[in-house]
Formats: C-alpha cells, sequence, structure tokens
C-alpha cells in the first residue's frame, strides 16, 4: 500500500508540518533486516555444529533484535518533523529543534542524484543541509515550494 501523498495548501501566516513516514522507514529497514537475519540463519543452520536447541534460540533471538530495530526506527522516523513557522523552517526530533533554516530570498533547494538515489538540499547562504530520508522527499520540495524558496536547476 503506497504512502498517500499529503496534500499542502499555503495560507500566509500559517504554520505548515510535515511529520517523517513511519511506514517507509518500517519498508526500509525492516527489509534489511530481513534479508540479514535469513543469510545469518542459513549461515547458522549449514555450518554451526551446535545442538538444535541453541541453534532455535540463536535464529529467534535474530527475529527479536531484527523486530526491536524495525520498531525504533519506524518510531524514530513518526517522531521527525519539518515545521514553516514565521518564514523559518523548524527540523525536530522528538520535540528537539535540529535544524532552523531562515526561508529568505538567500535560502535554495535543490534535487540531486548520487548513483541511483535522489537527495534533496537545502542551501541557505553558505550553509547546506541535507534532510534525513524520514520525511518524504517530494512533500518537503512542495513545502519549499509553497513558502517562495526557489529551486535551483
Amino acid at each position: 500500500m503506497p504512502d498517500q501523498q499529503p496534500m499542502l495548501e499555503y495560507h500566509a501566516g500559517a504554520v505548515h508540518v510535515l511529520a517523517g513516514s513511519a511506514s517507509r522507514a518500517s519498508r526500509t529497514v525492516g527489509g534489511v533486516s530481513a534479508i540479514g537475519v535469513a543469510v545469518l540463519a542459513i549461515g547458522l543452520w549449514a555450518f554451526v555444529r551446535e545442538p538444535v536447541a541453541i541453534k532455535v534460540a540463536v535464529t529467534l533471538a535474530m527475529f527479536g533484535l531484527a523486530l526491536i530495530t524495525t520498531s525504533v526506527a519506524s518510531i524514530a522516523a513518526r517522531f521527525t518533523i519539518a515545521r514553516v513557522q514565521n518564514g523559518m523552517l523548524y527540523f525536530s526530533f522528538c520535540g528537539v529543534r535540529t535544524r532552523t533554516i531562515p526561508l529568505d530570498s538567500t535560502t535554495t533547494f535543490q534535487v540531486r542524484r548520487i548513483g541511483r538515489l535522489r537527495v534533496l538540499v537545502i542551501t541557505s547562504g553558505q550553509k547546506s543541509y541535507v534532510p534525513n530520508g524520514a520525511l518524504d522527499r517530494s512533500a518537503l520540495t512542495e513545502l519549499l515550494r509553497l513558502n517562495g524558496v526557489v529551486e535551483r536547476p
């Protein structure tokens, strides 16, 4: 089931909030964890000469660790927020502000390609910032456009 794209409307002076996607983090981290656990479990069962009970216990422990890692990543992604208020873009994690960018004439953004990966880069003056992957890149670029930030080619 694909993530629904948030609908953004521009209202002068309004506060715009964009939250991270827990489902995207769950798919990404969960997929990597599942492959890693499967490869390790196959290696364990094929090459380790221990009793079956120990192999089962180690395999279940790996699955449990993968589940905990995926859950923590999903919760952390959900608490990642981008907020526009009073001409400033605030990034925060669990309520703690991590980055503040003024949305003035010196601020631009660009979507760059690094191999097959598309990365959003926000530049303000001499500083640049790459938001983490928890925030939807297309929704964040739309939020920047709605607030008058210019996209560089």
